[in-house]
């Protein structure tokens, strides 16, 4: 979605990618990429896609508290302004164009997977409903990575096909920065 300016998300910039390789958060994106047969770095590529933001001279990272309201993006700094953000937010503008968290959960379409919008500002939980939506889009064109990666954000098959790419890019990109790892985890899911 929006990023400062000077910074740019295709292709998101080697040299950032590899400073945010090692700022990787393991745990909960492996847990969310099993439960929902997904690479975790697929859905590292997907947050970063949605809520990038600069990290210091050459980090680049999605943040849990992003808040999308139309083209308009937010990037508060604690849990505690992001609430009050989102509750004023909410106030003023249509859920249709209200996008929660790194994963950028639309609220029109996806908020009644949670009982109430601030829940999104938990990453886990956001991280989880990130992966439940993409799992499905992906299910949509199992042939089709691009397309169905990208269907998480249209259905417009165009628009999907840009997102997917868009997201693909990001992905090549983190598993370059990350080669060093061992990738056998990761041969086949895509």
């Amino acid at each position: 979605m929006g990023l400062p300016d000077g910074y740019s998300l295709l292709p998101l910039g080697i040299a950032a990618l590899c400073s945010t390789a090692h700022a990787f958060p393991g745990e909960q994106w492996h847990i969310a990429g099993q439960i929902h047969g997904l690479d975790p770095v697929l859905l590292y590529a997907v947050a970063l896609a949605e809520s990038a933001t600069p990290r210091g001279t050459s980090q680049v990272t999605p943040w849990r508290y992003a808040l999308r309201a139309g083209t308009e993006t937010h990037y508060p700094r604690d849990v505690q302004s992001a609430s009050t953000l989102l509750a004023s937010l909410l106030e003023a503008e249509s859920s249709r164009t209200l996008d929660v968290g790194l994963m950028q959960i639309n609220l029109h379409w996806h908020g009644h997977r949670v009982e109430n919008p601030a829940a999104l500002l938990d990453s886990r939980i956001n991280l989880n409903v990130g992966a439940q939506i993409l799992a499905k889009a992906m299910a949509s064109a199992p042939q089709d990575p691009a397309l169905g990666i990208g269907r998480c954000q249209s259905w417009r098959d165009d628009r999907a096909r840009w997102y997917g790419d868009r997201v693909l890019s990001i992905y090549g990109a983190l598993l370059l920065a990350w080669s060093d790892e061992d990738d056998t985890e990761r041969e086949g899911l895509l």
